[in-house]
């Protein structure tokens, strides 16, 4: 609002034709204020939301970062999250549901208890060095 007057700058009023509606009208001190109260009247639609617990996307450092909420860990509780990266908004969340579904797979997801010693050496060696190594390692 002007300081002086503390009245508002901008008023606009909108009359129908045949005066069936009542007028609407609008004050404010910019115009922007102004076509932003006027687009809700519009358009009443709220605005749209991923759902809770679908994730986000954010950028960090040239790239695009997904992530998403895992269920807590059972063993202590603690907070578990997914991330991947991507050129591209929809290679980041390939690449992320990638993830979680090898997370999935290899049924670290949402374990009861920790794995032992033997359980991840298994894992290590025939999940994620295997396919690295060559065939006469």
């Amino acid at each position: 609002m002007n300081r002086k007057t503390n009245m508002p700058r901008y008023t606009l009023t909108l009359i129908d034709s045949t005066n069936q509606t009542t007028p609407i009208v609008l004050t404010a001190e910019s115009t922007r204020t102004i076509i932003r109260q006027l687009t809700k009247r519009l358009d009443p639609t709220p605005e749209r939301r991923r759902v809770q617990g679908s994730g986000g996307f954010t950028m960090e450092r040239g790239r695009v970062k997904a992530f998403r909420e895992l269920p807590p860990d059972p063993a202590t509780g603690n907070r578990r999250r997914a991330t991947a990266f991507g050129a591209t908004r929809a290679e980041a969340e390939r690449r992320l549901n990638e993830k979680i579904a090898e997370l999935q797979r290899v049924g670290r997801l949402g374990y009861t208890k920790p794995p032992t010693v033997a359980e991840w050496c298994d894992h290590w060696l025939n999940d994620i060095c295997k396919p690295h190594l060559k065939p006469r390692t």
